[in-house]
């Protein structure tokens, strides 16, 4: 017998099944706050039938549970638990209309039983009730009180229904709402991501169809091919793009990085230096081109002319930690061990997860005598190193695993 009180069953089951179709994996244990033979009966209400519908119930003999059930209600029909426990019991022997009405009927006689809300808008889902199933589960998303995997539940379904009832407004605004409930939970990041992706894709194809000649389309056909790593190709589309409008700013900036990224050759090189400043033509103040002009000065051992673009970009946004990682470079090839350390040390607090900043910071504390923190800064350069590779590895594996048909994470 189940313990009053007890709470978590329905959660384990609604995330343990896959989108519309997770109902038919529904439940295998009692209303999460509703126990077993919770109804009181006496021997004039059915409380035979109650104990031996309760006990086939337990043991998952579902033909058994619903006829005990039934008979158990008719001497009792004002028996809220007893109709919830019917109507699992009908879902799970397919009869998802009779489910329906047991559901309707026990929130009709008890509307705060607790998540038999969920249990009705999920039968609705199966019978393909969309419309019919948002009340009930927009309902239960609202409760504060429901468990948070119960709420994500629903709203992982309600976004659902929302892109087949065509409301992806709805669906994306859901989203947010579930990212702030739960957003660390790989069932709730896995839904935005196909919301996001579907959003995406609906914008291009408008953008396709409305906008073809725009820059716009050569920045989407470039940003596409920096997430797949492919510079080369990315350099192309922001080279047609400065092209089309050499007086927006950030392209130049963007081409530069693609072409450094893509080509390691001294002719490249000076394509994206030429890039950088053409940026600056149109921004003296862009901090990013300043940092990428010292870097390159800095590599080709023109020190000088890198610790000038990279002090006055620190000294334009002493918040950029690339133009103080930079500058510390410069500091240690000049051996100026302090002021590097100084730098790295506050690039450290504006982007403690940057690993670069402990590499050198090894080297800057290794210059000063302060081995110990040499050894820390050494760590933790590890230590980054090591979880950006894992969580490089673990996405690497959830894309190949979608792409071959299966879902990354145990729905």
């Amino acid at each position: 017998m189940v313990k009053n009180g007890q709470t978590g069953d329905i959660a384990a089951h609604v995330r343990s099944a896959t989108f519309l179709f997770f109902c038919a994996l529904l439940y295998s244990g009692p209303i999460a706050g509703v126990p077993l033979g919770s109804s009181q009966a006496t021997p004039e209400s059915g409380s035979e039938h109650l104990l031996r519908a309760d006990e086939a119930y337990s043991r998952e003999n579902w033909k058994v549970a619903a006829s005990e059930y039934q008979q158990a209600l008719r001497a009792d029909p004002g028996n809220a638990e007893a109709l919830a426990h019917l109507g699992i019991a009908e879902q799970r022997l397919g009869l998802a209309k009779e489910a329906e009405g047991s559901f309707e009927r026990a929130l009709q006689l008890r509307p705060s039983l607790p998540e038999v809300d969920v249990l009705l808008g999920l039968v609705r889902i199966q019978e393909g009730k969309y419309r019919e199933a948002l009340t009930p589960l927009e309902g239960a998303f609202a409760k504060p009180d429901y468990d948070v995997a119960v709420r994500a539940a629903a709203g992982e379904r309600l976004v659902e229904i929302y892109f087949t009832l065509a409301q992806p407004e709805k669906a994306f605004e859901m989203v947010q709402k579930l990212r702030q409930l739960a957003p660390n939970d790989p069932d709730v990041l896995y839904t935005a991501s196909k919301v996001y992706a579907a959003m995406w894709n609906e914008a291009v194809q408008r953008l396709l169809v409305k906008a073809p000649d725009s820059y716009r389309i050569h920045q989407v056909l470039a940003e596409v091919a920096e997430a797949q790593q492919n510079y080369a190709e990315a350099a192309k589309e922001y080279q047609l793009i400065v092209r089309m409008a050499p007086e927006l700013p950030d392209f130049h900036y963007r081409l530069g990085r693609a072409i450094l990224e893509s080509d390691a050759t001294a002719a490249a090189t000076q394509r994206a230096m030429q890039a950088f400043q053409e940026e600056l033509k149109l921004n003296p103040r862009d901090v990013r081109s300043l940092a990428q002009i010292g870097e390159v000065y800095l590599k080709s051992h023109q020190i000088e002319e890198a610790a000038r673009c990279l002090s006055h970009a620190v000294e334009l946004d002493p918040g950029y930690s690339e133009a103080r990682i930079g500058l510390a470079k410069v500091r240690l090839e000049e051996k100026q061990f302090s002021e590097a350390a100084d730098q790295l040390e506050k690039a450290a607090r504006l982007s403690p997860d940057d690993e670069t900043i402990y590499y050198n910071l090894m080297f800057a504390y290794r210059g000063l005598g302060r081995q110990e923190e040499a050894r820390h800064a050494l760590e933790q350069f590890q230590k980054l190193s090591k979880q950006k590779q894992e969580e490089h590895a673990s996405i690497m594996r959830q894309l190949k695993g979608a792409m071959g048909g299966t879902e990354a994470t145990n729905r």
